[in-house]
């Protein structure tokens, strides 16, 4: 079975092509013609569900794409969606920026839990525990954001998903880049072969995780990034214990009361790992609780991966407001490639004390930090939960540039940039 032609002039640069499919079994292939037929990427198996697959081509002039049914008898491919894209990239700032990467949200660490709502678009509602003891109604991610993002214009607001971070999520499919959640109850993994195994991604964002990563959970995290996958890590506030208040008389963001919050989530990932325990990605989130409102204390150095995630795509990250945020110490003999991006105002730029944000590579792959999670929160979300738009509205007025870093730091993760 041939599916039906369509044509298209295509620019001159490669053009990802993303699908939706589901289907019973069968096999299909992207072919392009010019003068003729040619196989783009490897044949395709389906499966039941739903499953994101990209296609990278590479022509000039008119091109026709063909889908090329291969196996499955009289079983049908039924394909939700077909974007194109070119890689004219988006933004106010310089560079170019490749489209079609694939970036998954977390929301199986309840990140949902008490008033956080670190989920790009929720639907369902379950119940989560609470540090207080007890439960709460909290919204629940689904896989795929609804309506679908192939309803997003350039003009599309925030609000179109429901979530603390749908801003950031909106504005990567406005630039041409695929976005999921790993719903609760998901285990992470990476090379097992699963639908939403790691491998299928380009970047895992984990905002303000309230829960510790299994240990199988951690071997795939460590593996992912050393074979090229982008970790975008974002921490909170905490205290020197999670048994009391912090410096500021509050909880620490311990939510769900197990003990743990998210700095001791994500140095548990970099001291208890089984593969390197000795802070791998060259940094230890420290136990603190700090504002900063804003700091300018940003790097001013020639370190490219810092240029770009600083001076990206989506426009300058001059400044970064924390409200109750955690700060770094970082190990450059642990990770020679490990970079501050900021530093609170009193703290020595570049050196390895007090990084309110920062960057390294680690294997073929990279990570961001980031030491609050308001600066991605966008206002809006959960209707029971305490948020505020730290993204483009944070007040007092002026730290506007939390967006352009979140966005420059996810393309230079996905190594779009």
């Amino acid at each position: 079975m041939t599916l039906p032609r369509a044509s298209a002039r295509l620019p001159s640069k490669a053009l990802p092509t993303a699908a939706i499919l589901q289907a019973h079994g069968d096999c299909f292939i992207l072919l392009t013609e010019v003068s003729s037929w040619t196989q783009s990427g490897s044949a395709i198996t389906t499966t039941t569900t739903l499953t994101i697959s990209t296609f990278t081509v590479t022509q000039t002039g008119n091109v026709r794409l063909e889908i090329r049914k291969l196996s499955g008898g009289t079983n049908r491919i039924n394909i939700d969606d077909i974007t194109v894209n070119d890689n004219g990239g988006g933004g106010t700032g310089g560079g170019t920026v490749l489209t079609g990467k694939k970036f998954l949200f977390d929301a199986s660490h309840l990140e949902n839990a008490g008033s956080a709502d670190w989920q790009i678009d929720a639907d369902g509602t379950e119940q989560v525990a609470i540090y207080t003891g007890g439960t709460t109604t909290e919204t629940k991610a689904q896989r795929v954001p609804t309506p679908s993002y192939t309803g997003i214009t350039s003009s599309t607001t925030e609000t179109y998903w429901k979530g603390a971070l749908s801003a950031w999520a909106v504005e990567l499919v406005k630039r041409g880049e695929l976005v999921e959640s790993l719903p609760v109850g998901t285990a992470i993994t990476y090379g097992g072969g699963g639908a939403q195994d790691l491998s299928n991604y380009d970047v895992f964002v984990v905002c303000e995780p309230n829960r510790l990563f299994t240990a199988a959970e951690k071997t795939a995290l460590m593996n992912f990034v050393a074979n090229g996958g982008g970790l975008f890590m974002i921490a909170d506030h905490t205290a020197a214990t999670t048994a009391g208040t912090d410096a500021n008389g509050y909880n620490p963001s311990d939510r769900d009361g197990d003990g743990y919050d998210s700095p001791r989530v994500w140095n548990d990932l970099m001291t208890n790992n089984g593969i390197n325990n000795n802070n791998p990605f060259g940094f230890f989130v420290n136990y603190v609780d700090i504002n900063e409102s804003p700091s300018t204390n940003v790097y001013t150095g020639s370190n490219a991966d810092a240029q770009k995630v600083l001076n990206g795509a989506a426009g300058t990250a001059s400044k970064m407001a924390f409200y109750d945020g955690s700060t770094a110490t970082l190990f450059p003999a642990n990770n020679s490639t490990v970079q501050g991006l900021f530093w609170r105002n009193s703290a020595t730029n570049g050196g390895n004390a007090n990084a309110m944000a920062l960057l390294a590579t680690y294997g073929s792959g990279r990570v961001v930090w980031i030491g609050d999670s308001s600066d991605a929160d966008d206002g809006t979300g959960d209707t029971g939960d305490n948020l505020f738009n730290g993204w483009s509205g944070d007040a007092p007025s002026g730290y506007t540039s939390h967006s352009s870093f979140h966005l420059n730091a996810s393309f230079w993760l996905a190594k779009a940039q």
